[in-house]
């Protein structure tokens, strides 16, 4: 009802209530198409100083849209103009290039990594610890599409380094997950337990071990540790009520057995 109201308003003002309206979606389809609706329309409209507002939320929509609707030829063709149209501060266009890196992260890797680095360079250039650390989280990510865990944990690390010295520290959600999943796939399982631990020290026993139970007994057993592996399992299955997770967790439990040539009590746990 404010967007029917505010079509009586100077574009300058009009603008503003589309930008507001197109900002606050929830993540079912019809409600994003028509977030889209209202922003596009706030961008044609929109004085300078509000349209490079509209063009980042625009984008960071594209990039939650993209799996959801056939909106990608359009997302590209916005995102390639945006730059020769808008003029962005240097935060602004840091933002921008992030999320066309998350954007183009599902259909375009080479791309995405040559946005990515760009928003790296300015907030590099900008000393926006924050911001580059979260571009280098996005990197690692990249890196993960392609398989290459080397030098996704190279950027996990250099994240890591960043925090470390950042005074931001609170505001930055942990990626100690991330890392350690990162080196479980290196076969670095003892330095995968380490960051496992951080993890689990941010949660209550049994929340931790229900959502990461399996990813820490994975390390154990990558270090030969099967018994210590269906101890974890086990702490597990005694808090999990799920039927589906606690099937899962059985079915661990089993190829732990099996690792170690107990077929009869892997046979029974399944």
């Amino acid at each position: 009802s404010l967007v029917k109201v505010s079509a009586e308003l100077p574009n300058f003002f009009r603008s503003k209530v589309l930008l507001a309206a197109g900002s606050c979606y929830s993540t079912r389809v019809e409600q994003m198409q028509q977030a889209r609706i209202y922003l596009r329309e706030a961008y044609r409209i929109a004085p300078r100083d509000v349209k490079n507002l509209v063009a980042l939320e625009l984008t960071r929509l594209y990039g939650s849209l993209i799996l959801r609707d056939s909106c990608v030829e359009e997302a590209i063709r916005f995102i390639s103009r945006v730059p020769s149209k808008v003029v962005f501060t240097r935060e602004e266009e840091a933002k921008f290039y992030y999320l066309g890196a998350c954007f183009f992260k599902s259909i375009d890797i080479d791309r995405a990594f040559r946005a990515v680095d760009q928003a790296l360079s300015l907030y590099r250039g900008l000393s926006d610890t924050e911001g580059e650390i979260e571009a280098y989280r996005l990197k690692a990510t990249l890196y993960g599409v392609l398989q290459e865990y080397e030098e996704q944990y190279a950027c996990y690390e250099e994240a890591y380094r960043l925090l470390r010295r950042s005074r931001f520290r609170d505001k930055v959600k942990p990626f100690y997950e991330q890392m350690a999943a990162s080196l479980k796939k290196l076969g670095r399982h003892e330095e995968a337990l380490l960051w496992y631990e951080e993890v689990l020290k941010e949660l209550p026993d049994s929340s931790g071990f229900g959502r990461y139970g399996i990813q820490v007994a994975e390390a154990y057993s990558g270090l030969g540790y099967h018994e210590k592996a269906r101890e974890i399992l086990r702490v597990g299955l005694a808090n999990e009520k799920r039927g589906g997770m606690r099937n899962v967790l059985l079915a661990r439990v089993a190829e732990s057995f099996i690792h170690e040539g107990l077929r009869d009590s892997a046979l029974m746990a399944l």
